[in-house]
């Protein structure tokens, strides 16, 4: 029976250094993100103020330049439905196509 208390006690005991353990490293984690978000503020905060300028403090040619897609409007429409593209009185030639019936007659002539 003594030796169930003794396993009990261990275990409590290393329970105890796990979790103090665990305490310790969250606190640290929790040090490190904050100067993490700090520095990478500064960062940006300081590229702001100095214009752009490139790696090594090297001037750069112009405003910093951007991807081609991002500056690129977006389309105005990304959908067109069939039913606008066979027109108001929904004629359409031979081939199925709008606009068709006009160009097939035409094509006999």
């Amino acid at each position: 029976m003594l030796m169930l208390w003794w396993l009990a006690g261990a275990a409590l005991f290393v329970a105890l250094a796990a979790l103090w353990t665990a305490r310790r490293t969250a606190r640290r984690l929790d040090a490190l993100t904050h100067s993490y978000w700090e520095l990478r503020y500064e960062f940006t905060r300081l590229r702001g103020a100095i214009g752009g300028t490139g790696i090594a403090g090297e001037a750069s040619d112009g405003p910093v330049r951007t991807a081609p897609a991002a500056q690129a409007a977006p389309p105005e429409a990304s959908f067109v439905s069939l039913a606008s593209l066979k027109g108001s009185s929904g004629q359409t030639g031979e081939a199925g196509r709008p606009g068709e019936a006009g160009k097939a007659g035409k094509a006999g002539e």
